[in-house]
C-alpha cells in the first residue's frame, strides 16, 4: 500500500485517540470532580474508538500483521507454508469480500435506529464495518495473488 496513504492513516488514527483520551478524561472529571456527568461522553468515546479500529485496521495494517497461526505456520515446509499463506488469504479475503453486501445492507438499515445520548443514525456508529470488510478483503486477496504469481514472498 501507499506509504502516504499509510502514514495518513496512522496520523488520522492517533488524532481520534487524542480525541476519545481528551472525552474520556473531561468525562471522568466532569463526573467526578464537579459530579455533573456527560451523558453524551460515554456514546461518543465507544463511537469514535469503533471507527478508530476498523478504520486504522483496514488502511494502516498490513496484511502479513494480520492475527495467524504463527507456530503452525513456522513448522510448515517452505512450499506448503507458501501455499498454505495462499490459500488462507484468498479464502479468508474471499469471505471478507462476500460479507461486505450483507453488512452494508445492514448498515444502511440501521439509517432508522439513532443512538440514545447523542440521536445520531447508528449508520454513522457502523459505517467503518463495511469499509474494514472490503479494504482488508481486496488487500488479502492481492496478497495471495502476488505471492501465487512469485512477486512476494509469504511473511
Amino acid at each position: 500500500m501507499n506509504k502516504s496513504l499509510t502514514k495518513g492513516a496512522e496520523l488520522i488514527a492517533s488524532v481520534l485517540l487524542a480525541v476519545v483520551f481528551v472525552i474520556f478524561v473531561a468525562a471522568v472529571f466532569m463526573r467526578y470532580v464537579l459530579h455533573m456527568p456527560l451523558p453524551w461522553a460515554d456514546e461518543l468515546s465507544v463511537i469514535l474508538f469503533s471507527i478508530l479500529i476498523f478504520f486504522a485496521s483496514a488502511l494502516a495494517v498490513k496484511p502479513s500483521e494480520q492475527i495467524r497461526f504463527e507456530v503452525v505456520y513456522e513448522l510448515l515446509p517452505p512450499p506448503v507454508a507458501r501455499f498454505v499463506s495462499i490459500v488462507a488469504s484468498l479464502v479468508f479475503g474471499g469471505i471478507f469480500l462476500v460479507a461486505v453486501w450483507p453488512c452494508l445492507d445492514y448498515t444502511i438499515f440501521m439509517l432508522r435506529q439513532r443512538t440514545p445520548a447523542l440521536n445520531i443514525p447508528y449508520f454513522y456508529v457502523f459505517v467503518t464495518f463495511p469499509f474494514f470488510l472490503l479494504v482488508v478483503g481486496v488487500k488479502m486477496v492481492l496478497s495471495g495473488l502476488r505471492i501465487a504469481l512469485g512477486h512476494e514472498q509469504p511473511e
